[in-house]
């Protein structure tokens, strides 16, 4: 039986990614800060889960890695993500294309 937690870091972003798509492509009356929020939110609880929640036992006939170094690699992919989020929205804003 497939253990659903052990992939929520990925799932979470990836429906992150989703949600910023589908609001930025299909709502007009959007914001640039409306959709940082979002990206913010998704890469905080990835982020979290990685850290609270502790996978058992390996899956997908131990094709990815969710334990040990799998975490520590998803967890700094994480946190450059999150980084390079403040890092683009700061720039944009300074450059005056954000589209607030």
């Amino acid at each position: 039986m497939l253990d659903w937690f052990s992939i929520l870091p990925h799932l979470i972003l990836a429906g992150g990614g989703f949600c910023i798509f589908c609001i930025g492509a299909f709502w007009r009356p959007r914001s640039a800060g409306l959709l940082f929020a979002i990206a913010l939110i998704a890469v905080f609880l990835a982020g979290a889960q990685t850290l609270l929640i502790t996978p058992q036992a390996p899956h997908f006939s131990g094709m990815l890695e969710v334990q040990g170094y799998g975490r520590f690699f998803t967890f700094l992919i994480i946190v450059i993500t999150g980084l390079t989020l403040l890092f683009s929205h700061q720039y944009a804003m300074l450059r005056n294309f954000a589209g607030d």
